[in-house]
């Protein structure tokens, strides 16, 4: 039997229920950082906005008479498996009280560690997958708190493909607005991880040029033509990869931005032409490197293909 439980298709049969979700990517249109907290991380004010470029994640339970929890994810690629998945469905089983037997596989597109999010949208598609199919019985304060516990990032995912938001506090506080009209981007990833942490620890905030005020300052930081990421010199630095592609695609007459503290280095597109231009200088400047083009909201078009 086939349901459709809150957008999300579900496949019913012999007490299993089966689901496939797509998990977006993430751009920062704005990634403004303060000094550091006192609970080690940084102030900071965000805006993100999802990409269509994605991981599937396909979701299988198997619904006990059992106070036995049992997670298992499969992430092909993934370091020693995504821990992030198992770490937020297992709470939110524990919170639940149900056993049940959960069977995850992640078939991953986003590059790990390029500064698209992946990781944190697997674990928070996964997360609200999961609780929508036992029937949804947290209150949304909950699973936003289950999210947060998992990383910054996570709870601007649980809004979904196509959401925009800001995003303040050490990125857990989201607020979402309007989404961003339709645009492609070149994404160029070096193949190269980039590490979160070494890249904060970097960072000097008293170069910071302060942060927005509210929402609608951080959006018009956002739309600006010249994206704000105080996150890119340290990421040039820490990447000869990064501060290549950027200098390349700069010089080549691109508007280029560091993905969160990197490793990929995106620059928007006009045409077709542009995706040509700058696909040739990212594969002159690191070889080898992935390349994608991916809309900040789906197209109803692909002129540029």
């Amino acid at each position: 039997m086939t349901r459709r439980v809150n957008g999300i298709e579900v496949v019913e049969q012999e007490g299993t229920l089966r689901a496939t979700v797509l998990a977006p990517a993430k751009l920062n249109l704005l990634l403004a950082v303060g000094a550091p907290r006192e609970d080690g991380y940084h102030e900071l004010v965000t805006v993100m906005q999802t990409l269509d470029l994605t991981d599937r994640i396909d979701v299988d339970i198997d619904l006990w008479e059992s106070d036995a929890i049992d997670v298992l994810v499969e992430a092909p690629g993934v370091p020693g498996g995504d821990t992030l998945v198992t770490r937020g469905v297992e709470e939110l089983l524990r919170r639940i009280g149900t056993g049940v037997r959960v069977w995850i596989t992640i078939e991953k597109e986003i590059p790990v560690g390029g500064g698209l999010g992946g990781g944190s949208s697997d674990a928070a598609t996964a997360l609200r997958t999961v609780h929508e199919l036992l029937g949804a019985p947290l209150e949304e304060a909950q699973l936003v708190e289950i999210a947060a516990s998992l990383g910054s990032d996570v709870p601007f995912f649980l809004l979904g493909p196509g959401s925009t938001a800001v995003a303040t506090g050490r990125g857990e506080l989201i607020e979402q607005v309007e989404p961003v009209p339709p645009r492609p981007w070149l994404l160029a990833f070096p193949n190269t991880h980039q590490s979160t942490a070494a890249v904060y620890g970097a960072y000097d905030p008293t170069v910071s040029r302060g942060l927005p005020a509210d929402a609608d300052a951080a959006l018009r930081l956002a739309r600006a033509r010249d994206k704000r990421n105080d996150l890119a010199a340290a990421a040039r630095a820490a990447s000869p990869e990064v501060d290549r592609l950027m200098t390349a695609f700069a010089d080549a007459g691109g508007e280029p931005v560091v993905c969160g503290s990197g490793a990929t280095v995106a620059v928007p597109l006009a045409s077709h032409s542009d995706r040509v231009a700058f696909e040739g200088v990212a594969t002159t400047a690191v070889p080898g490197c992935w390349l994608r083009v991916a809309w900040t909201t789906a197209p109803a078009t692909d002129d540029i293909g």
